[in-house]
C-alpha cells in the first residue's frame, strides 16, 4: 500500500484537532497545563449557631474554590467582625445586619451585599411552669450578646407580642452564651430565654415550652447577611461577585442535599449525626426548607427594624436609611443574568 504523503497526514491531524475544539461548548475554558491560582479571601462568620450554615456549606463543599477563591474562614463576634473589615484584616463576613447598621450610625462604611435570612430565627422558650403571658410578669428572662444583639432584639419582639414591656413587666438580664441561658432556665435562675436552631429543639427536648416562634411569624430582622466594605467592593468587585455566587449556590444546593447539609451542621455545631438526628432534621427544616429565600436580597423592612431599635435606645445616633447600608447591585446582576434561576432547574 502506498504511504500517505506527509502533507496529507499533517492536514488530517489539524482537521481532527479543529473538529475536537469545535465540539466544546462556547464559553468553556480550554484545559491548561498550569491551573489558575486561587484568589485569597479572608472571611468570617459570627458564632457557632445554625443560621451560619450557608458559609460552612460553601466552604466544605468546595464551592468557593469552584469560583476561584481560597477562603480562609474565622469565627468572631459582630462588633469585632466589623472592626476587622474596616481595618482590612477581614475582606467579607457573614454576620447579623444589626452590626452593619450600628457601624453606619457611627459614621463607618460597611455595606451589605446580600441577605440570607430576613427574619428572626429565634423562639421564646420558657420553663414548664409558665403557661400564659401573665405568668411572666415580675419574672426574669435572659438574653445573650447585649440589648442590641439579635437575642436582645428578638426578646423585645417576643415580649411585646405578648403585651409585656421589657424592663417594666419582665426583667431582662444578659448572659454570655446561649447554652448558659438554657442552663439557667433549667436551674430555675431565670424563667425563659430566646434561642435559635438547633438549641430551640434541644430546649424543647429538655422540657422547655415554646411560647413565641418569631420565625413562624416572619418577624422582620436581618438575621444573617453577607457584608464587606464599600472600598472592598469598589476595588475587588469581581471577588465579591464570585463569593456571592458561591453562597447563592450553597443556598440552592442545601435544598437538594439534606444528608450532606445535616452532616456539615453536625460538624460545625459539634453534634452527633445519630444521637442528634431529630434535632438536626428540625434545624434543617427550619433553616433550609422553611426560611431560606431563593434570591438573597436583604429586606428593607428587616433593616428598618434594626434602625428603629437603635434610634429608640440612642436618639442621638446618626440618621440611617436601609438603602444607606445596602448595595444590592451584585445580586441584581446575578438575578438578571439568569445565574440564580439556573441553580434551581
Amino acid at each position: 500500500m502506498k504511504p500517505y504523503a506527509p502533507w496529507f497526514v499533517g492536514g488530517m491531524a489539524l482537521m481532527l484537532f479543529m473538529a475536537g475544539c469545535a465540539s466544546l461548548p462556547v464559553g468553556v475554558a480550554q484545559p491548561t497545563s498550569t491551573p489558575t491560582p486561587l484568589t485569597r479571601v479572608n472571611a468570617c462568620f459570627t458564632g457557632a449557631t445554625g443560621p451560619n450554615l450557608m458559609i460552612w456549606y460553601a466552604l466544605d463543599k468546595g464551592l468557593f474554590k469552584k469560583y476561584g477563591l481560597d477562603v480562609k474562614l474565622v469565627d468572631t463576634t459582630g462588633p469585632k467582625a466589623v472592626s476587622a473589615m474596616l481595618s482590612g484584616q477581614i475582606d467579607i463576613c457573614q454576620q447579623t445586619g444589626s452590626s452593619i447598621v450600628s457601624a453606619k450610625m457611627a459614621g463607618e462604611e460597611p455595606v451589605i451585599v446580600a441577605g440570607i435570612y430576613n427574619a428572626s430565627q429565634y423562639s421564646l422558650l420558657v420553663a414548664p411552669t409558665i403557661k400564659t403571658a401573665d405568668d411572666l410578669r415580675g419574672k426574669v428572662v435572659a438574653i445573650t450578646g447585649g440589648a442590641s444583639s439579635p437575642s436582645g432584639t428578638s426578646m423585645r419582639a417576643a415580649l411585646t407580642e405578648l403585651g409585656l414591656r421589657p424592663g417594666d413587666d419582665v426583667k431582662v438580664v444578659e448572659l454570655d452564651q446561649p447554652q448558659g441561658a438554657l442552663a439557667s432556665v433549667e436551674l430555675g435562675q431565670v424563667v425563659g430565654t430566646v434561642l435559635e436552631p438547633p438549641l430551640t429543639a434541644k430546649a424543647q427536648e429538655r422540657g422547655l415550652r415554646e411560647m413565641v416562634n418569631l420565625a413562624d411569624r416572619n418577624t422582620p430582622y436581618p438575621r444573617m447577611v453577607i457584608s464587606t466594605t464599600r472600598r472592598y467592593v469598589k476595588d475587588h468587585r469581581d471577588v465579591v461577585t464570585r463569593f456571592v455566587q458561591a453562597m447563592i449556590e450553597a443556598m440552592a444546593a442545601t435544598k437538594k442535599d439534606p444528608q450532606g447539609t445535616k452532616a456539615i451542621m453536625a460538624k460545625w455545631l459539634q453534634m452527633d449525626e445519630t444521637q442528634d438526628a431529630a434535632t438536626l432534621q428540625g434545624t434543617y427544616d427550619t433553616l433550609v426548607l422553611k426560611n431560606l429565600a431563593q434570591v438573597p436580597r436583604v429586606s428593607p423592612a428587616a433593616l428598618q427594624t434594626v434602625i428603629d431599635e437603635a434610634k429608640a435606645q440612642n436618639p442621638t445616633a446618626g440618621n440611617v436609611r436601609p438603602e444607606d447600608v445596602v448595595d444590592s447591585s451584585i445580586v441584581d446582576e446575578l438575578e438578571k443574568s439568569g445565574f440564580i434561576a439556573s441553580l434551581y432547574r
